[in-house]
């Protein structure tokens, strides 16, 4: 009860970070850079593979793009790339339990069904 006296409510659109352009900060911008550098890579064994540029420029793009997309964040401070991580996570992390039930068919009688 003593904490709930000195919390202050932050405003759902102020930001806690700096960013760039709306939605991307520098670590971001990492992300982005690290799969461009992935995508020039893969981009230059299609190149060596297939000796056709063209394909080299649009794995690059495709790639940079796709993560540049996936890792901007929306005013709920959330992107693409962290509701797919929650969705994985939430998939690995269920439980199944098996009980019993009992049915009662007279009035001293009981069946156990495990389901």
């Amino acid at each position: 009860m003593y904490d709930e006296q000195y919390q202050i409510p932050i405003p759902a659109d102020v930001r806690t970070r700096m960013e760039l352009i709306n939605g991307i900060g520098i670590k971001e911008l990492i992300h982005t850079g690290i799969a461009g550098v992935i995508g020039i890579l893969l981009g230059y064994i299609c190149n060596l593979i297939f000796h056709n540029y063209l394909i080299a420029v649009a794995v690059f793009a495709v790639i940079t793009v796709m993560t540049f997309i996936a890792v901007m964040k929306d005013k709920h401070n959330t992107s693409i790339a962290m509701l797919i991580g929650n969705i994985i996570n939430f998939y690995n992390n269920q439980k199944y339990f098996k009980y019993e039930k009992i049915t009662r068919r007279k009035e001293n009688d009981y069946e156990l069904t495990i389901i």
